[in-house]
């Protein structure tokens, strides 16, 4: 367990050091370009923003409702391009639907009266679980939740008792399916608040914790950014600027550990910059034009390095990103392809409020031709199509049939074209007799599948503004499986067995394609025999799909 972790652990610079493109799939210094895609807003809707985005294109933010006068939550899903609204959740800015993990569940805050939040776990069918800190002595405090990993686990802050008489709200996290508030925050000032922010897949979590600076009759609390080990139980201090007495806040970490968030330089007048932290090291993440705007906050990072965030604050705020939390700060804007000077195609980009693993960038803007001034959601989504399903490497029966799947996102209607070993296909029979079909679709079928179908089958996908190639899928045949279930057993040898008897291919009564001749010299006799009983021990094809 220890060695696993300690390969996303921040203490390890080699996974993070590498150059990597916004999307993490390839070593490259290029910046890739993006096109804006508004999401809608809800019936009755009057601003939007979008607040979380996972690796399969599903997208969660916040729509104020005019008639409510709070917010509800929504999902949009990008590949289908299908809005469902999460109900209500508040009416102030605490109140959101904050983090989507790849199951599509959900973690939001939401109005819990009295002046109370309450931390929500939002299933894929819409069902709400309220989420709940430990109180025993006083009354029922709040809770948010702010971040859910792939595990299902999640952290937010919640109501815990300090002492008899007093309680506070400490960073926690719920296990699966919102069970038991564990605080994992803890503060070196007694009864001061934390929080938890963001936890990755390893279970590292980052938020921040308070520091009594002051003594313990007249306290003088200052927050501090933290890291903390939930298996381990371990809490870490993350370094800032100059001084261990400026504030700092760690707002999101990603899978490879890097994190990012804001905090105070006592060397620069003790003035709040963006800040990632890249193998534990702090890196000043510049401003626009390379100097300092006040505002400028670090929101989100991915498992490439990359941090989005905004530039300045209000409505004169930029939608900002960082490559590999390097310090030049580029205008979401200018990245859009073609690049539109100073907004893409009349969008103003306000903030970007998270990136996921695959890319996608998400926030509040405003929109083309919309003069309202009010905000709405967007993803900004690479040119280069990015797979979230490529095809798989398999066996097959002779003259089975094989399905070859892709499921990529990318700017405008996608298009595609399969290949094997690199040669283009088209639709229909081939000149061996397997059946083509799909060949140009994201779903393609190959029938009748014979040994001059074996090979290496791939897919370009080709978007608005950009093209990309999926890996490699190695399909072959399993010639002892002559009964296409993936297995070697006895229902394969009674189709061996007949086939025995005959002996020759030619014979009319051989079945189509003469499967049993598995040497293929043209008769099925003992040589096919000797194969076919050392693939009977072994059971399975190699790479069969079950």
């Amino acid at each position: 367990m220890r060695g696993r972790r300690e390969t996303v652990s921040w203490c390890v610079r080699a996974a993070v050091a590498a150059v990597v493109t916004l999307s993490g799939t390839s070593a490259s210094a290029q910046i890739p370009g993006f096109k804006i895609v508004e999401i809608p807003l809800l019936p009755a809707g009057i601003y939007a923003e979008a607040l979380g985005v996972n690796a399969r294109g599903q997208i969660v933010g916040r729509c104020f409702i005019e008639d409510a006068q709070a917010y509800s939550g929504f999902i949009y899903d990008l590949p289908t391009n299908t809005l469902t609204d999460l109900g209500t959740l508040g009416p102030s800015d605490a109140h959101g639907a904050w983090a989507i993990n790849n199951d599509r569940f959900v973690a939001a805050t939401a109005d819990a009266g009295g002046g109370q939040s309450a931390a929500l776990l939002i299933n894929p069918n819409q069902a709400r679980t309220p989420i709940a800190g430990r109180v025993r002595f006083g009354p029922a405090g709040g809770a948010e939740a702010r971040s859910i990993n792939n595990a299902g686990t999640i952290v937010g802050s919640a109501t815990f008792d300090c002492s008899f008489s007093q309680s506070a709200l400490f960073g926690c996290g719920w296990g699966a399916g919102g069970a038991l508030a564990t605080p994992y925050v803890s503060s070196a000032a007694f009864c001061a608040d934390t929080r938890a922010l963001s936890i990755n897949d390893a279970a590292f979590l980052v938020g921040w914790t308070n520091v009594n600076t002051g003594t313990t009759e007249a306290p003088v609390l200052l927050k501090r950014p933290v890291l903390v080990d939930t298996v381990l139980r371990s809490q870490t201090a993350l370094p800032t600027f100059s001084s261990t007495l400026e504030m700092g806040i760690a707002n999101a970490i990603g899978n490879t550990g890097v994190i990012c968030g804001i905090a105070q330089d006592a060397s620069d007048s003790n003035r709040v910059h963006p800040i990632a932290w890249v193998g534990g090291t702090p890196v000043k993440l510049q401003s626009l034009g390379g100097g300092y705007t006040e505002g400028s906050e670090a929101l989100s990072v991915n498992a490439a390095g990359t941090v989005v965030g905004r530039n300045g604050q209000g409505a004169s705020s930029e939608a900002v990103v960082w490559v590999n939390a390097q310090p030049t700060t580029y205008a979401l804007a200018t990245l859009t392809s073609p690049p539109q000077d100073p907004h893409p195609v009349g969008w103003r980009l306000l903030s970007a409020n998270a990136v996921s693993d695959i890319g996608l960038i998400v926030g509040k803007g405003l929109a083309p031709g919309d003069t309202s001034g009010n905000s709405k959601g967007y993803v900004a989504v690479p040119c280069e199509p990015v797979p979230i399903q490529v095809p798989e490497t398999r066996t097959t029966c002779l003259q089975g049939t094989v399905p070859l799947r892709v499921t990529a996102i990318g700017a405008g209607t996608l298009t595609y074209q399969w290949r094997r070993n690199g040669a283009p296909l088209t639709d229909g029979t081939t000149a061996t007799g397997s059946l083509i079909a799909g060949s140009t679709t994201a779903s393609m079928d190959v029938s009748g599948f014979g040994y001059a179908d074996e090979g290496d089958y791939d897919v370009i996908v080709t978007g608005d503004c950009g093209v990309t190639t999926t890996a490699k899928a190695t399909v072959t045949i399993c010639p002892a499986d002559l009964n296409c279930d993936n297995v070697i057993n006895d229902g394969d040898f009674s189709v061996f067995a007949p086939a025995y008897d005959l002996l020759d291919c030619l014979d009319p009564a051989m079945p189509v394609g003469c499967p049993s001749d598995i040497n293929r010299d043209g008769i099925v006799d003992d040589l096919d025999f000797t194969v076919f009983v050392q693939a009977y021990e072994i059971l399975l094809c190699s790479g069969a799909v079950q």
